[in-house]
């Protein structure tokens, strides 16, 4: 194309859709029943109306097997 800055321009025939239901499997579905479950709990302590204590426990792959 001419008038495009440089003499160049997109190639739109070098693009293809993409079919979504290409494969049989589906998503997050590889593995035996294999889970991931995260557990975060926090509680705030509040000293003055400006000071502010926050104790907080995360735990990760919370019922993960040994």
């Amino acid at each position: 194309m001419p008038g495009a800055p440089g003499g160049k321009a997109l190639n739109a025939a070098a693009f293809s859709i993409v079919n979504s239901k290409t494969g049989t499997e589906g998503r997050n579905d590889i593995g035996l029943g294999l889970t991931q479950v995260d557990l975060s709990i926090a509680r705030t302590f509040p000293f003055t109306e400006r000071f502010k204590l926050q104790f907080r426990a995360d735990a990760f792959n919370l019922f993960k097997p040994p």
